[in-house]
């Protein structure tokens, strides 16, 4: 079973995602993280999925649209 919520070295260590980078982005608001009574911060799964998309490098032409100009 999938976790909903991630600690921040479970990412690093699952993602390999350096800590840092996201501390960072918690600090500078482009991810949120939550608290449940303890230090420890978590982060959704599906808000860290999202996150790492808006970091994609390389072409802006979407997917579906390259295979359509293959013929696929």
């Amino acid at each position: 079973m999938t976790k909903l919520f991630l600690k921040i070295s479970e990412i690093s260590d699952e993602y390999n995602i350096n800590r840092k980078i996201i501390d960072d982005a918690i600090h500078n608001q482009k991810l949120q993280s939550y608290q449940f009574g303890n230090k420890t911060k978590y982060i959704k799964r599906k808000d860290l999925e999202l996150w790492i998309e808006t970091k994609k490098y390389g072409s802006k032409i979407p997917l579906i649209k390259y295979n359509s100009l293959r013929g696929g």
